[in-house]
């Protein structure tokens, strides 16, 4: 069920690492900046973009799923989201699943009999959302806690020249997403979200539930 899974990652959670020197070994470096407080290295690690600083490291903008499976047709369940984050703190060199996730996506594919128009026209407000469809078709439901997305996935892998697997081949296929990208505590109830978490049984069912409950809420017309 998980996507897109951004992660933060300070020096308080790992003793002995010196960021600056040790981190950018392991990944594309890009760029280097400095200010005055400091400096920060850039770069890319298998689609996600990373930024680095004495203080810590942000791992963003990319999909776990993508980076661990390939692409991000499939979703993560629990075991290969764990066997993710293990890989890429192998890769990194350091504890992802002691960093706080910044950003979670819960989604999920359906293929479906008609075009997708016909059910997302039978989708209708959302209390306490904004319904927007885009110029793409796709519409989405803007929340204080996040955002709900239905969409033509195979579409968007086309626009990106991106290889269609042959299940979802010339079938209508519709993606349903949950997207948490501020303050993933409050939105999801709990004092601190850690990439440890995304794998705790409890965890997982309470954020595919609420993925569950707020389809359910969402008026069908």
């Amino acid at each position: 069920m998980y996507d897109n899974v951004d992660f933060k990652l300070r020096k308080d959670k790992v003793g002995g690492v010196d960021f600056l020197r040790e981190t950018p070994l392991y990944f594309d470096v890009t760029g280097e900046h400095y200010f005055e407080n400091g400096k920060a290295v850039s770069g890319s690690l298998n689609g996600y973009k990373i930024t680095v600083t004495e203080n810590g490291v942000n791992i963003r903008d990319g999909s776990l799923c993508k980076y661990h499976l390939g692409d991000n047709f499939q979703t993560l369940g629990r075991s290969d989201t764990q066997r993710a984050i293990e890989k890429l703190s192998d890769t990194l060199h350091l504890p992802i699943n002691e960093a706080t996730v910044t950003r979670l996506d819960i989604a999920q594919n359906f293929i479906v009999k008609h075009p997708l128009s016909v059910y997302l026209n039978h989708l209708g407000e959302l209390r306490h959302g904004k319904r927007s469809i885009c110029a793409d078709s796709s519409l989405y439901y803007y929340l204080n806690k996040g955002v709900l997305i239905f969409y033509d996935k195979v579409k968007e892998q086309k626009a990106k020249g991106q290889p269609i697997p042959e299940i979802y081949t010339g079938r209508h296929t519709l993606r349903y997403e949950q997207r948490y990208r501020k303050r993933l505590p409050v939105a999801l109830g709990v004092e601190q979200v850690t990439g440890a978490m995304l794998y705790d049984e409890a965890f997982y069912i309470n954020v595919v539930n609420r993925w569950k409950e707020s389809y359910k809420a969402i008026k069908k017309i």
